[in-house]
């Protein structure tokens, strides 16, 4: 237990230590200056940082490395890291770099990465904020809005509208978006996942409007999608088309779908009344309320309904209900196939947030048959043509004499 106790008190003074000594070390930053000021899109700038050792502890194998991303960057041969062997304290050192500004860069203030450490000290990460003067156009999503308000597995030329703002500090001229979608989201119509923005003047936003279809097989969840601008800087010598890719998320929320299991009773006869049940299943990934199934005859159709409506009620993911219409058919209906219109209502689930109303169409068929009653008729009839034929036959018709 001493032994054990000794030992703790000894990592305790180590790491006390070192702490001690590394706080003994502070490595502090200042800008001098960069040139020119503001750096220019598409330009380079020279960066100058004073780096100060402003502790008691000579620094050793001092770094200072720049980690640059969009819009800044180092030539390919260029090193991002300085070295200083030792810094003692209460020194100070400058360190320069040559960085180039994108041609795309946003107006206006761009943060810059760099990072110090040194062997005796621990690594710390800094920033920058370098203001840039741009006449380049760049595009950022603002805003998603879609009708209907929830997409859905199943929806038809939904709308979905996106705001693109201009946050770059020049106009973009000729303008054009298109959506890349995902697997099971398809345009509406040809072009409809493209749209046309003409000029969208810097610091202005503009809304593209695109056109899809959900299939019913499309799982609920973030869909990834891209959208990609095409356009040109407006001014700029170089007359080439820029294009700017955004990925975003298309949010497709679980909602009940309905598919018809089964149609029992759908050989009908005519002159007669019928009970048709229809099994249906909630295919979807959420619970469905309040689940009504109608029967929606055209006026041409020879039924007349005494129960057109079935509630049903409610319905989890994947599970089925029985609705039953009950009706009669005209005596004198055409013996066919009839294809009745089912509607399907039903609510979202409430307790997941869901108060919307669905609505889907389905369809059944039917084959009207001849009434029992009329077997008899056409029996006789044939009975008698047989009889005839037969007299026909053997002469043996009133009138027809033998030879």
């Amino acid at each position: 237990m001493k032994k054990q106790f000794t030992i703790s008190i000894a990592v305790f003074l180590a790491v006390l230590s070192s702490t001690v000594y590394a706080e003994s070390i502070i490595l502090e930053d200042s800008v001098v200056k960069y040139d020119p000021f503001p750096a220019e899109a598409g330009d380079y700038f020279e960066l100058f940082l004073l780096i100060q050792n402003k502790g008691v502890t000579e620094a050793k194998d001092v770094i200072i490395e720049l980690k640059p991303s969009f819009p800044f960057s180092l030539d390919p041969d260029a090193n991002p890291v300085r070295t200083l062997s030792t810094l003692a304290a209460g020194q100070e050192t400058l360190v320069k770099f040559n960085v180039r500004v994108d041609e795309n860069a946003i107006d206006g203030d761009n943060e810059l990465d760099y990072t110090t450490s040194c062997s005796n000290c621990v690594k710390v990460n800094r920033e920058i904020d370098i203001s840039v003067n741009s006449d380049a156009a760049r595009f950022e999503i603002g805003s998603i809005e879609t009708e209907p308000a929830r997409l859905k597995p199943g929806d038809d030329d939904a709308k979905i509208i996106i705001e693109l703002q201009n946050i770059g500090g020049g106009d973009a001229i000729l303008a054009t978006a298109s959506l890349s979608l995902p697997e099971g989201i398809v345009p509406s119509d040809s072009y409809s996942n493209q749209d046309s923005l003409g000029t969208v003047a810097g610091e202005d936003s503009e809304n593209a409007e695109f056109f899809v279809d959900i299939s019913e097989s499309v799982q609920a969840g973030a869909k990834d999608a891209v959208l990609t601008i095409r356009y040109k800087n407006k001014g700029n010598s170089n007359n080439d088309f820029k294009v700017q890719e955004i990925p975003f998320s298309l949010i497709i929320k679980p909602v009940p779908i309905f598919e018809i299991e089964s149609v029992e009773g759908s050989e009908i006869f005519a002159g007669s009344s019928n009970l048709v049940k229809i099994t249906i299943k909630n295919i979807g990934t959420e619970q469905a309320e309040s689940v009504v199934v109608t029967a929606m005859p055209k006026s041409e159709q020879p039924f007349t309904f005494s129960s057109k409506s079935s509630f049903i009620g409610t319905l989890d993911s994947q599970d089925t209900g029985e609705a039953v219409i009950e009706f009669s058919v005209d005596s004198d209906a055409v013996a066919k196939k009839e294809i009745l219109d089912i509607r399907i209502r039903a609510s979202g689930d409430a307790d997941n947030g869901n108060n919307d109303v669905y609505v889907y169409n389905k369809k059944i068929e039917l084959n009207v048959n001849p009434s029992s009653s009329s077997v008899p008729l056409i029996f006789v009839i044939i009975v008698i043509l047989v009889i005839l034929a037969f007299l026909w036959k053997t002469k043996r018709l009133p009138g027809m004499k033998k030879k």
